[in-house]
C-alpha cells in the first residue's frame, strides 16, 4: 500500500489527519508533519524524511503539502530524488478522504490523480448554488 505523508505549516497536517480519522477511522501508513515556529528548511526536510521511512513499505509514497512554495513543500521537493517520490500541493480534507478510500490496490500515480481530481471537485461556490436554488424553490431555505 502506498504510504502518505501530510506536511504543513503549524498543526494543519495533524488536524486534517484527525478529521479524516474521525470520518473513516484510523488509517495505516500515514504521518503528519508540521513546521513549527523557529524551525527551518533543514529541520522540516529531516522530519519529512523520517516520516517517509515510517510509511513507505515499498509501494512508494505521496507527500501532501499545504502550500506550493512554502517551507514544508520546499523541504519535500528536496527529497525528489528518493525512489517512489510523489508530491501534491494544496491538500484538503476531501482529497485525503478520497485517497484513503481508494488506497488499497491503487498505484501512487493513480492516487495522485484521484487526489487532484477530488481536491478540485471539492472547491465550489456553494453559496451561489444555494441562492440560485432558493430563487427557483423558496421553500428550500425555510427550517
Amino acid at each position: 500500500m502506498v504510504g502518505l505523508v501530510i506536511v504543513s505549516h503549524g498543526r494543519l497536517a495533524e488536524s486534517l489527519l484527525e478529521a479524516a480519522f474521525m470520518i473513516l477511522g484510523e488509517q495505516r501508513q500515514v504521518k503528519a508533519v508540521g513546521l513549527q515556529v523557529g524551525e527551518g528548511l533543514s529541520d522540516m526536510q529531516q522530519k519529512i524524511q523520517e516520516a517517509i521511512q515510517c510509511v513507505d513499505e515499498g509501494d512508494g509514497f505521496i507527500i501532501f503539502a499545504d502550500l506550493q512554495g512554502g517551507t514544508p513543500g520546499n523541504a519535500a521537493c528536496l527529497l525528489a530524488g528518493l525512489s517512489g517520490f510523489h508530491l501534491v500541493t494544496g491538500v484538503n480534507l476531501a482529497m485525503l478522504l478520497e485517497v484513503f478510500t481508494a488506497r488499497a490496490g491503487a498505484s501512487a500515480q493513480e492516487l495522485v490523480d484521484i487526489a487532484i481530481n477530488a481536491g478540485r471537485a471539492s472547491i465550489q461556490d456553494l453559496g451561489s448554488e444555494v441562492k440560485s436554488r432558493l430563487q427557483t424553490s423558496p421553500t428550500l431555505g425555510t427550517p
